[in-house]
């Protein structure tokens, strides 16, 4: 798909992580108590021109998570 919009190539330009308490909608699709801190993801991927061409925005149960990040 974004080959047909012209990105022939794209990277990660950053993602930011944090914890906060999950919506009531949240908590129910997660089957999650609400006072249990969620760990949300926000990220956005850039072209060869650094222009964005993604943005996501996840959350996850931090009880059944665990991220790696490389150095």
């Amino acid at each position: 798909l974004l080959s047909a919009c012209g990105v022939e190539s794209y990277r990660r330009s950053h993602t930011r992580i944090g914890a906060r308490l999950p919506s009531a909608e949240e908590a129910a699709q997660l089957r999650m108590p609400r006072q249990q801190p969620l760990l949300e993801t926000e990220s956005i991927d850039v072209g060869d021109n650094n222009r964005p061409v993604t943005y996501a925005r996840t959350c996850f149960r931090a009880d059944r998570l665990q991220f790696v990040v490389p150095s």
